[in-house]
């Protein structure tokens, strides 16, 4: 896409232009293992001087409410 359109993106879901964003879409099934994800990025967010960062969850499945449950 174009930068135009990589910065629009990137305003609308509220990522500067210094924040890295990693983003998984797939299933919402065990086999696909977001917890382990979500202990990482809580891990992370404890480093000292962590880099602005987000995580972007697209996707839906059986998991969706534990998930959101463990993140909210």
């Amino acid at each position: 896409p174009a930068r135009s359109d990589r910065q629009a993106a990137r305003r609308a879901l509220g990522l500067t232009a210094d924040t890295f964003c990693w983003c998984a879409i797939g299933r919402l099934v065990p086999k696909k293992d977001y917890p382990t994800l979500i202990r990482a990025v809580q891990w992370l967010a404890t480093q000292a001087d962590p880099m602005p960062f987000k995580v972007l969850v697209a996707g839906d499945g059986p998991l969706r409410a534990a998930l959101q449950q463990r993140v909210t």
